[in-house]
């Protein structure tokens, strides 16, 4: 139950200070906005598409699945952060529980996971300024966008403009502020006969963009921080922060695809083309200020990465971390689904593996029989859904 704090101190008025939450109440918030904060966000916008491609029942079951594995597989990260006393994080787990292959595995698969989803912000936000450009009149190639979206994101990572990145809490909360004007706003133009459509020969296909959309790993061990690293309130806020996110980002997929009528809506311009004509820019300026801060906030991980883990020069570091998502725009094709699906099952799939396996060894080690058995089971079945999602991406040639 919530408590509140007596009134312990006064302003300088002589006026006692309002009651607040209670200190434990408070962080278990934080740190669940700071779990929906890092979850929600680009791969949002690759959810349409996949509920066009294989319908409402497919994709929802899909979905719902790979939430729940997602939130189990969050919760066994966040055990093992709290299991230690120092601030580590995969690679130093993967190393003391797996051995040398799984910090090797860990320390490429990491650096892989935020070069090629920041690669996915630059396809993102370049898409987002042109429907912005468009809608004032402005017409040039997208590829034009896309490089200047890297050179500002690029330029304030390498200064270290902190104040800008810094508007990432007020980014989120303005995308969920949106989403949800989303819904009222296409509410009236709901379709919903399209929920009969299914293609379950194809129900597959967005495992990567749907485990894109709903992982957060990178972010737990800032959640456990934030929630003081007690376990009961790192949970719930792990928990919580994942399962909202799921839902928020599940709405918004539906009811796009329900507005959508059949029209394909892989792009943002063909988002943006859903909804009445007052409210196109409504996603574009609010998903262009969330991507950035994104793009912000992993650039800068991977920088500090660069430099103390692996050990770069303080000009290699940055040059790889800003130059590399740079080079794949010059090299690979601009298919932002593509890229997110990639991304999402087999580097996210393979770093969640990774976890289920030292979740497997720590259940392992487990005094109590059941729990030792129970643990080992769930964490197995976890791994056995993410190495799905790896080998059929990495098998199959089909594409949403």
């Amino acid at each position: 139950m919530m408590i509140v704090k007596r009134f312990a101190t006064q302003d300088e008025g002589g006026f006692a200070i309002l009651p607040s939450m209670s200190e434990k109440a408070l962080s278990t918030l934080k740190a669940s906005l700071a779990m929906i904060g890092a979850i929600v966000g680009a791969g949002i916008f690759g959810l349409p598409a996949a509920f066009v491609h294989v319908g409402f029942w497919p994709a929802t079951i899909l979905f719902f699945v790979l939430a729940v594995a997602v939130t189990i597989t969050h919760l066994f990260f966040a055990e093992q952060l709290l299991s230690i006393r120092e601030k580590h994080r995969l690679t130093w787990l993967a190393k003391h529980s797996l051995g040398t292959w799984g910090e090797w595995l860990a320390q490429l698969t990491y650096p892989l996971q935020i070069i090629a989803a920041n690669y996915a912000y630059l396809l993102l936000g370049g898409e987002f300024l042109d429907v912005i450009a468009r809608s004032a009149g402005i017409a040039i190639p997208v590829g034009i966008w896309q490089i200047l979206f890297w050179f500002v994101c690029a330029t304030t990572v390498y200064f270290g403009l902190k104040m800008m990145a810094r508007v990432n809490a007020y980014a989120t909360a303005a995308l969920i502020v949106a989403l949800i004007w989303s819904v009222i706003v296409l509410l009236p133009h709901v379709d919903i006969r399209a929920v009969a459509r299914a293609d379950w020969s194809d129900w597959y296909l967005p495992f990567g963009v749907f485990l894109f959309t709903l992982s957060g790993l990178s972010s737990i061990g800032e959640v456990v921080e934030i929630a003081n690293r007690k376990r009961k309130q790192a949970y719930i806020a792990v928990a919580s922060g994942t399962l909202v996110s799921a839902a928020v980002s599940w709405v918004f997929g539906c009811i796009i695809y329900l507005s959508a009528g059949g029209y394909p809506v892989r792009t943002v311009s063909e988002i943006a083309s859903v909804f009445p004509e007052q409210y196109a820019l409504l996603i574009p300026i609010v998903g262009l200020l969330a991507v950035a801060t994104s793009y912000f906030t992993s650039a800068e991980d991977l920088k500090v990465s660069f430099t103390h883990d692996y050990k770069l020069g303080k000009v290699l570091a940055p040059a790889l971390a800003l130059g590399t998502p740079l080079v794949m725009l010059a090299i690979f094709p601009r298919d932002f689904l593509a890229t997110i699906s990639f991304v999402g099952a087999v580097f996210i799939g393979i770093n969640s593996m990774i976890v289920s396996m030292i979740a497997v060894n720590g259940f392992g080690r487990h005094k109590t029989r059941w729990i030792r058995v129970g643990g080992a089971l769930v964490s197995s079945g976890i791994f056995f859904i993410f190495l799905f999602g790896v080998l059929q991406r990495l098998l199959s040639r089909e594409l949403l």
